[in-house]
């Protein structure tokens, strides 16, 4: 779904520090630590890093999305995996093992959320009943 042209809709973007920034300990980041976590904030940084032998990819799937327009707006998340199969061959298994585990997790912590947010809504409407 495209983002909202209305004005009235806010809308957020992803928070973005090189990696350069983020090893500079005298660097005050707190602008951006809010604007990304804050109550506004997406809850997400993403750190930007292109020294050679640094390698970014998706844990789950491969390419993401064929939406150029998602890939143009988020290149940092949208882009394929390249694997360094020769140099490194046991990255991509290793890789995504971990990344199912990740989301297995995170799918568990999701659920428990849900439930939890059921019972507290019960309980304030019950109250208010």
């Amino acid at each position: 779904m495209p983002p909202s042209s209305d004005p009235a809709v806010p809308t957020v973007t992803p928070v973005t520090i090189s990696y350069s920034e983020l090893q500079d300990k005298d660097k005050d980041l707190s602008v951006k630590i809010e604007e990304g976590f804050g109550p506004n904030g997406l809850g997400i940084l993403s750190i930007t890093h292109t020294l050679k032998g640094s390698f970014y990819a998706n844990p789950i799937l491969d390419s993401p999305t064929t939406d150029e327009s998602l890939i143009q707006r988020y290149p940092s998340y949208c882009g394929s995996n390249i694997w360094p199969n020769s140099e490194l061959p046991e990255l991509e298994v290793a890789f995504k093992a971990l990344g199912k585990l990740i989301l297995g997790v995170g799918l568990m912590v999701a659920y428990q959320c849900d439930r939890y947010g059921i019972v507290f809504v019960v309980k304030v409407y019950t109250k208010r009943a």
